[in-house]
């Protein structure tokens, strides 16, 4: 992710002072229309590429769309609403966890005697 950095002005904040964009990100209001890219994207939701795009077909996340034929963009305002209703879905209830795998010792066949 490029490293960028914005500078409030003293009016706003009370002194000028810096800010990585991410940060910036979690104040902008919704229905701006912004896009995000990936690195913003997986700073926001730390979840994996294959996951995410599992999620991405079986419509469990915002759908991604192109700026350009290589560059994947998210909504910032779908991604924001996806995280406020997981974060309502979860709330006060106990995980859901996946059941463990089958570890039972395979049997060996023998070898017939001949």
């Amino acid at each position: 992710m490029r490293n960028t950095s914005t500078t409030i002005p003293a009016s706003e904040e009370g002194s000028g002072e810096t800010v990585k964009s991410h940060l910036i990100l979690n104040a902008v209001p919704l229905g701006t229309n912004r896009a995000i890219r990936r690195a913003q994207l997986l700073d926001m939701v730390p979840i994996p590429n294959t996951t995410l795009w599992e999620m991405e077909q079986r419509g469990e996340f915002p759908r991604r769309f192109y700026l350009t034929k290589r560059c994947a963009a998210w909504d910032l305002d779908e991604v924001q609403e996806w995280l406020r209703l997981r974060k309502i879905e979860t709330t006060g209830k106990p995980p859901i966890v996946a059941p463990l795998p089958d570890a039972n010792p395979k049997t060996r066949r023998r070898k017939s005697a001949r």
